[in-house]
């Protein structure tokens, strides 16, 4: 089987042409449906002749047909990269375990191929698997050693890429393979508890960026929504046409409700998007890891500001 290589890294062992099957079917379902409910909602208004029908359904199927598979497409990618993310943490979190393990074959008196191969377990989950597609390919005719280095760029990840390149070092010089393990593995383990203490030390910074980029900002726009309606509705029935530098800023006038609203929601998803990159960036040292989160972000972010400012509505309703 021909899979892509990025497939593989995300563990899908499925052909490229056959996903790009099917998320092409997935986009002319969903464009299906789109166009049943524009031909039932235009079916319900008699002013819309047969002409102006027909050219809905072609920008629906070209326009908007080229849109939905380029959505499609996107979203599967980034899902990919999630997938492709989740698979380099589970590696990393069990490569000290699986290197230990691999230590005390060695000094059990097995040479390194065969200690590598009989450290392989289930509860190494995809290290385990990782490392048998190694096996095979060496079964196969493979240098261990090219076999290792195409493992080490098959994934993003500095720990296993510098495991895999004092491993081989090692081997090649001679030296005892069993402490060299224990070492690296012993090595890794400090490396993965100082990203922990540096992630905890870090806690009270995501937390403020969290709580200004979904909850502080969202609210001070949903009062500032309101200002400017009590504003507007306050100035709006007075002219102040004969009065010469009027006290009273008539702020509706140069700024209407639908236009800040407009700026609300684009600065409450910039705020959301880059919240949740930076919290990640802090807690991770990955952006990418933040990606999935921007979308709860952006949740939370828009339901506070409804919130806030329909609280505030009638709060002020009251008085104005």
């Amino acid at each position: 089987m021909n899979v892509d290589p990025y497939l593989k890294t995300a563990g899908i062992n499925i052909e490229k042409p056959k996903i790009m099957i099917i998320l092409f079917r997935i986009a002319i379902l969903i464009n299906l449906l789109i166009s049943g409910f524009v031909i039932y909602k235009v079916s319900s208004l008699v002013d819309f002749t047969l002409t102006y029908v027909i050219v809905i359904m072609l920008i629906l199927w070209t326009l908007a047909f080229v849109g939905i598979v380029f959505l499609i497409w996107l979203l599967f990618l980034l899902g990919l990269e999630f997938k492709i993310l989740r698979r380099t943490e589970d590696i990393e979190d069990h490569l000290p375990d699986y290197l230990l393990s691999t230590a005390t074959n060695v000094r059990s008196g097995m040479d390194l191929e065969q200690a590598l191969w009989t450290s392989i377990k289930p509860k190494y989950g995809v290290l385990s698997s990782e490392i048998e597609i190694v096996a095979k390919k060496v079964m196969g005719g493979m240098d261990l050693d090219e076999a290792l280095f195409e493992l080490k760029n098959k994934y993003k990840s500095d720990l296993l890429k510098r495991t895999i390149d004092i491993l081989v070092e090692g081997k090649e010089s001679g030296g005892q393979i069993a402490s060299l393990l224990n070492d690296i593995g012993e090595n890794v383990q400090q490396i993965q508890n100082i990203r922990k203490e540096i992630a905890s030390s870090v806690t009270a910074y995501i937390i403020f960026i969290a709580f200004a980029s979904v909850v502080a900002a969202p609210f001070l726009f949903g009062v500032s929504e309101q200002l400017i309606t009590a504003t507007t509705t306050i100035t709006g029935g007075v002219d102040f046409s004969g009065v010469a530098d009027s006290p009273i800023p008539t702020m509706g006038s140069s700024i209407t409700i639908s236009e800040f609203k407009i700026f609300a929601y684009l600065m409450m998803f910039t705020l959301s998007t880059f919240g949740a990159l930076l919290n990640a960036t802090l807690k991770t040292g990955k952006a990418t890891k933040g990606i999935f989160a921007i979308p709860l972000y952006i949740l939370i972010s828009v339901i506070i500001f409804v919130a806030s400012s329909s609280v505030l509505s009638g709060f002020l309703s009251s008085f104005v």
